[in-house]
């Protein structure tokens, strides 16, 4: 396998990178008391085509609605998965940016557009394996904010509103930190989603908390909770110093029910309609012989593809823009404008970046390196810096003099990188051979929480194996830029905080090639890497916007239907009519579990 840049903005770093040191971590930290992934869920071949539900897409929102759905004896449910089984390494936190390029990610790229990236195309990570983008992500556990919520109702989307929202995200939880698992008003225990602080917290990440607070943040232990502004310490979605995503929380655990079938790399071309009554009655995939193969749906299909593969599906079935759809030669089934529109994603840029000495960085020593090993190893509890995200960990949410309502508007994330000294370039992975927790820089990440950039999803051929169009269209609204901006002015502070003094933490002022003739720290230069290197942290939402029929671009309603279609769903993060204002994962599993109550309710209720 190679590994690529997590966040890098081109789709090919030109950076060397070696997977051979991966490779050797993955195997010494093997555990031989646990059967491998892939050998215990030995599935059954699709023996029986019809089921009751189908389930397209096996990530954060689709495993759920499959346990869910399940969960009722007399309804067959089948899940199927483009993706494979999810491997044991996939479950060492520390490992998690060497995920970004295997197979375990779809590797997507956005479409080359000036103004951001470089002009060149920015990485679009999603993922492809049991459990999405719960299996390949940062594991950091955010909802939003309750204005989020609140705003989804307002818009024409009853039942989306806070006080409705959060019983469903207490339902997945199982919040292990009794000082968080004591409030029971916000927090849940006994489901099947492990929430925790890892077992292992990076030095690092309690030097930024600090630094922050110096600097006037407020500290604020739980953003999930009443209040989301200020600095913390987040809460991931590990257990024991391991990754705990949909597929080890929803599947793992359900793996023996007779009623459900979950078959991986299936790849869904397209669901099938009956073109008089509009009415859906199944799916077509290619399955892992490059076979195409039908199944069929007694009640209903459930798209949970993601924002990029679902309206992918809709297209190819004859969902969405007339005009684009002809233009592919695509048989037109419903017109629906709104498929592929609305994306959008929180963007950053280049980033301030930090310098490390030897007393605050890893090491190359391979005896310290064996000894992280053997730390991870221990049980029941893995231990030591591969079972910790380093300075992730740490991230605020701050309300900027441009915040529109009381929502915090930008959140700061702070990413490792193992870099040779001036910044990341272009197209350069920042991670080269070693693990992450042998870092030797900080780059801090400055997110606009709620940015008015829209871009879309388009058909690039009419082959479903073919990647589509991204086109991300990001900083075309100045107002994102104003948040990055003020961010970038905020993290040049940390600077000149005694927490970084103290410890020896420094700015990188060299400047991004290509920006060598602004002053550094200005809001020209600023803008100038922003716009040269961008990131966005992959949480890309909108592309089946939820909302009334009234809405020409809404593609479901509050139930998730598909307008104008029967007997079809969407749920994933393709439905937020807007971004939450934080990380997208644990509401996309809520709208997994929503889609499944909504679902019970209709047909429980027939």
């Amino acid at each position: 396998m190679t590994t690529v840049g997590a966040w890098s903005s081109a789709a090919t770093p030109s950076c060397p990178a070696s997977a051979l040191f991966l490779n050797l971590i993955f195997a010494a930290i093997h555990r031989s008391d646990r059967i491998s992934f892939e050998a215990a869920k030995q599935r059954p071949p699709l023996e029986n085509n019809l089921y009751d539900f189908i389930v397209v897409g096996a990530g954060s929102a689709g495993a759920v609605i499959a346990n869910r759905l399940s969960e009722i004896a007399d309804w067959r449910v089948l899940l199927l998965e483009a993706g494979r089984e999810q491997p044991e390494e996939a479950n060492i936190p520390a490992l998690l940016y060497g995920l970004q390029g295997t197979d375990l990610n779809w590797n997507y790229v956005s479409e080359p557009q000036k103004g951001f990236c470089n002009g060149t195309r920015c990485a679009v990570a999603r993922g492809k394996v049991l459990g999405g983008c719960s299996g390949i992500n940062g594991m950091l556990y955010v909802r939003g904010n309750a204005l989020d919520y609140d705003n989804w109702e307002k818009n024409g989307n009853p039942g989306w509103s806070y006080e409705e929202v959060l019983p469903l995200f207490k339902k997945s939880e199982n919040n292990n930190d009794p000082k968080y698992a004591s409030d029971s008003r916000y927090h849940g225990t006994g489901g099947y989603l492990h929430v925790e602080l890892p077992s292992y917290i990076d030095e690092n990440a309690k030097i930024l908390h600090d630094a922050l607070k110096e600097i006037g943040v407020p500290a604020n232990p739980d953003i999930n909770a009443e209040r989301q502004e200020g600095v913390t310490m987040l809460q991931t979605t590990t257990h024991n110093g391991e990754r705990w995503g949909t597929n080890r929380a929803f599947l793992d655990p359900v793996k023996d029910r007779k009623n459900l079938d979950v078959v991986t790399r299936a790849h869904v071309s397209k669901v099938l309609i009956d073109e008089k009554t509009k009415q859906v009655y199944g799916v077509e995939f290619i399955d892992v012989n490059s076979e195409k193969r039908v199944a069929k749906a007694m009640k209903e299909v459930v798209v949970s593809g993601g924002t990029i593969n679902s309206p992918q599906i809709l297209l190819l079935s004859g969902i969405g823009p007339k005009e684009h759809l002809e233009e592919k030669g695509i048989k037109v089934i419903h017109h629906l404008p709104g498929v592929g529109k609305n994306f959008h994603d929180h963007p950053s840029g280049e980033g301030v970046y930090f310098k490390l000495d030897k007393s605050s960085r890893g090491t190359d020593s391979l005896y310290e390196i064996h000894q992280e090993q053997l730390d991870y190893n221990s049980f029941p509890v893995r231990k030591g810096p591969l079972a910790g995200i380093g300075p992730l960990q740490t991230s605020a949410f701050i309300r900027t003099k441009y915040a529109e309502d009381p929502r915090p508007d930008l959140q700061i994330h702070f990413v490792p990188l193992l870099v040779p000294d001036g910044p990341m370039g272009p197209s350069c992975n920042p991670y080269g051979d070693k693990l992450f927790s042998n870092f030797n820089k900080i780059v801090a990440l400055p997110l606009a929480l709620r940015p008015k950039s829209r871009g879309e999803v388009l058909l690039n051929t009419s082959n479903p194996l073919d990647q589509p169009l991204i086109i991300q269209n990001l900083f075309t609204h100045e107002y994102d830029m104003r948040i990055v901006l003020e961010g970038s002015k905020l993290l040049y502070q940390l600077s000149q905080s005694e927490e970084f003094k103290k410890h020896n933490i420094t700015l990188d002022t060299n400047k991004m090639p290509g920006c060598e003739k602004f002053e550094f720290a200005t809001d020209q230069y600023w803008e100038c890497a922003i716009r040269t290197v961008t990131w966005t942290i992959y949480h890309p939402v909108g592309t089946c916007k939820m909302g009334p029929s009234s809405d020409s671009m809404a593609v479901v309603d509050a139930e998730l239907k598909v307008h104008g279609i029967g007997n079809l769903r969407v749920a994933d993060a393709s439905i937020m009519p807007e971004l939450v204002s934080g990380n997208t994962n644990a509401p996309t599993i809520m709208i997994g579990e929503k889609a499944a109550s909504l679902i019970k309710k209709e047909w429980l209720d027939h």
